[in-house]
């Protein structure tokens, strides 16, 4: 199985997008790159891999703790709170979803690959994280436009922040 990636670089700038069968170019004002050789599917499938595997901790520990450690932090005032539950979320997320990947690429063969086929793994793990959360802001957006009395049940105080995110061009 094989996909078609394969980054050569070069600062010739391009002036435009371009995409068929065969290749892809993108460049800025100073920088280009050009996809022309073929890279095995297996590559971006490990990105995916990788990205469940780095994710389902911070699921589980969604799960179990971060709710009950939230709902601890609020008693030492709105700032305390935001402060340490942003250090929490984002410890978390760079521990787990940055470290944890790494120490597996470390660990594997993966740290073996070229820098074409490190790409594809980039490309599998990113483009699965933003198709999740594509998926997961669509649905809940289908939530309200078929059940739009589902919104009188929010509570005031969250549903004004709701109906602002909702209003929100995409």
């Amino acid at each position: 199985m094989e996909q078609l990636l394969n980054w050569k670089t070069n600062h010739e700038p391009l002036s435009d997008f371009i995409w068929n069968r065969d290749a892809f170019s993108w460049s800025d004002s100073s920088y280009s790159v050009v996809v022309e050789e073929k890279i095995e599917a297996k590559f971006f499938l490990y990105g995916l891999i990788l990205w469940v595997i780095a994710i389902s901790p911070k699921y589980i520990m969604d799960l179990t703790l971060t709710n009950p450690l939230f709902g601890y932090l609020k008693g030492f005032g709105d700032a305390v709170y935001v402060i340490l539950a942003g250090l929490y979320v984002g410890l978390r997320t760079g521990l787990l979803e940055s470290g944890l990947s790494y120490l597996i690429i470390l660990k594997t063969k993966i740290k073996e690959v070229n820098l074409n086929q490190a790409i594809a793994l980039g490309i599998g793990f990113g483009s699965t994280e933003a198709l999740f959360i594509g998926f997961s802001s669509s649905m809940s957006t289908l939530v309200f436009l078929l059940y739009p009395d589902l919104i009188n049940k929010i509570p005031e105080s969250r549903r004004e922040v709701i109906l602002q995110h909702l209003n929100q061009s995409s």
